[in-house]
């Protein structure tokens, strides 16, 4: 057999590997389901010896946003700067520079945002479609939503607010329209980062300030149903659908820099609203973490306020507060205090990263959900395995994968390890990927992987790879 024919086979055989994997796609931030739940079977427990298999890998752009999956096709975002000019100055730092946290004084960077379908089988490219994009934002590097896959479409929000729904199969738009020129606003300083939320017909996005912070658009025309409630900033942080089930009222849930609230997802209708921090703190929100729906429960952490639970009522017009931390918790940082990381929850106990001490260090902690402690602190899966990392303001996204857990830090490295309320337990780690973004002193990876069809799929600001997680791959190797 040639070489021709070799390769041909070798592709045959992986797109039908492929195919035939019980899969649930990867269509959305942190999974179709946003939990952050991989239920695939026949995954590797620990880490193989010599490391993960590369399947492939594909040079990209930069950008923050993870990719997305459906069927044997990939989606994501990237940007490209334009050559520099003399009059071209960098938008630079984040937001403790007080001379680059003013909006009018963070300069344009000319470039090109994209959004671009490969093939999960070997990251050939299907389609692409790209925009003239100047960036006016601290930490001008590229998209930091998510592409979201609902049924023969996509949807992309761009960091200054480009909405775009395509055909997915050919890229072809069916409609678009830029939310900073059609509701007359500014993206917040980091930029367009809330990604929206599909349900139903319906699509749920941030968007501005007076009378138009959160709109919902029929997802299939793009017209705006309605708009509702002001805010003092946009904020990051993505909306939360409360279906209670059995006829019951549902709640369009948000959290942002004034506080928590809940509105009515048919009408737009104010429910109610609890002040959370309780002060302000800088003018641009921290909050960037998802609150987490616990039955009806809703848990919310932020890394100067603490942590917060609500009860939510069966009147939509009624919340109870459950706790929230106390000052004494926050100076000795018994809390979760959460910044970019949404946590997972698991048997009555919640898992994220937050701030472990008053230099915004971080590490993953245990909560007990129903009395806000703190069971544990641990430092060791947010450093590299040579242990040198820094670890202010470090991240790490988690993911589960029945009964253990997938942790990708901001150092490259994909995790295996078991988490319960006794402590965390490594089982092993690899390098997937380099870290390549400038931040806080460190260099770190900012973007959410995907996990569907046995593989994993994460990107830096250089290239996405694929990596195969299947159990039965290693197995045939090593026999």
């Amino acid at each position: 057999m040639n070489k021709i024919a070799i390769t041909l086979f070798s592709l045959l055989l992986a797109s039908i590997t492929f195919a035939q994997t019980k899969t649930t796609d990867w269509s959305d931030w942190m999974g179709a389901k946003r939990d952050g739940v991989w239920n695939e079977t026949g995954i590797i427990e620990t880490i193989p010896k010599g490391g993960l298999k590369l399947v492939w890998k594909k040079p990209i752009g930069v950008g923050y946003t993870g990719p997305s999956t459906s069927g044997d096709k990939i989606f994501l975002m990237d940007w490209t700067v334009k050559p520099k000019t003399d009059e071209d100055k960098p938008a630079g730092g984040g937001a403790g520079d007080k001379k680059k946290s003013a909006r009018p004084r963070l300069p344009g960077i000319n470039g090109t945002e994209r959004v671009v379908c490969l093939s999960a089988v070997d990251g050939k490219q299907i389609w692409e479609h790209s925009y003239e994009c100047t960036y006016r934002v601290s930490y001008p590097f590229g998209p930091r939503t998510t592409p979201i896959v609902d049924g023969d479409h996509v949807y992309t929000l761009g960091t200054m607010g480009h909405l775009i729904c395509f055909n997915k199969s050919d890229g072809k738009i069916v409609w678009q329209k830029v939310l900073t020129k059609e509701y007359n606003t500014k993206p917040p300083i980091w930029g367009y980062a809330a990604h929206p939320l599909i349900v139903g017909d319906k699509l749920f996005c941030t968007v501005g300030l007076e009378g138009n912070a959160i709109v919902c658009f029929n997802k299939k025309t793009g017209a705006e149903i309605w708009k509702s409630r002001s805010s003092s900033d946009i904020g990051y942080v993505p909306l939360v659908y409360y279906d209670p089930g059995s006829g019951k009222e549902k709640q369009l849930l948000s959290w942002h820099r004034d506080g928590v609230d809940s509105v009515n997802p048919e009408t737009g209708k104010s429910n109610w609203f609890v002040k959370f921090p309780e002060k302000n703190q800088q003018a641009q929100a921290t909050c960037i973490a998802m609150p987490r729906l616990i039955g009806n429960k809703l848990f919310v952490s932020e890394v100067f306020g603490g942590q917060l639970l609500l009860e939510l009522s069966d009147d939509p017009t009624k919340v109870k507060e459950i706790y929230r931390s106390t000052p004494q918790q926050l100076r000795d940082q018994q809390a979760l205090n959460s910044l970019m990381m949404t946590p997972l929850f698991k048997d009555g106990y919640i898992y994220g990263v937050g701030t472990s001490n008053r230099r915004l260090e971080a590490a993953l902690k245990c909560v007990e959900i129903k009395t806000g402690k703190q069971m544990w602190s641990e430092s060791k899966p947010l450093l590299n395995a040579a242990g040198d990392s820094k670890l202010q303001f470090a991240n790490c996204f988690l993911i589960e994968n029945n009964g253990r857990y997938f942790l990708a830090n901001d150092q490259g490295e994909l995790i295996i390890a078991e988490l319960t309320k006794s402590g965390y337990k490594e089982i092993g780690r690899t390098k997937i990927l380099e870290p390549t973004q400038k931040a806080r002193g460190r260099t770190v990876v900012w973007s959410h992987p995907a996990f569907a069809g046995g593989k994993i799929f994460a990107r830096n600001d250089k290239e996405i790879v694929c990596y195969d997680l299947r159990k039965s791959t290693y197995e045939r190797k090593n026999n």
